[in-house]
């Protein structure tokens, strides 16, 4: 289906307006579809965008406590529906880069309301992707 740019925004907008309902009333499955199905609908599925990967570490500024801001960091990337590979100093990042991108974005907004901090990025489109587990290289 093609829509016009009229519609499109149209469907940004209902697609918006019940992914706020879901996360309002805790539907993080029906989150995690609803945003397969509105990538797919806005025909914004891997063809038409980059896969990328990207190494995320955050280092909150003189704070008595680091982990305030760096989960209300991780907990934006897990809200994203991005695979994530946590680290013990960084997290990797896998998905299509507007989408990554958007999350960083979000993740570096939320961590900086709660302290100062350093946000270190490296983002690639030529790394390979991690194997699944189980997977032998």
């Amino acid at each position: 289906m093609d829509y016009s740019i009229e519609n499109k925004t149209k469907l940004k907008s209902q697609f918006s307006r019940i992914k706020s309902l879901c996360v309002k009333r805790g539907a993080d499955d029906i989150l995690k579809e609803l945003k397969k199905l509105e990538s797919m609908v806005l025909k914004e599925t891997k063809e038409d965008s980059l896969p990328v990967s990207a190494q995320l570490s955050i280092y909150p500024l003189r704070q008595p406590s680091l982990s305030l801001s760096i989960n209300a960091a991780l907990k934006v990337l897990k809200d994203s529906g991005l695979k994530l590979i946590p680290g013990s100093m960084s997290t990797l990042i896998l998905g299509e880069a507007d989408q990554v991108w958007s999350a960083l974005a979000k993740a570096f907004s939320e961590a900086s309301a709660l302290s100062e901090v350093v946000m270190i990025v490296t983002v690639s489109n030529a790394c390979p992707k991690p194997q699944e587990a189980g997977e032998i290289q």
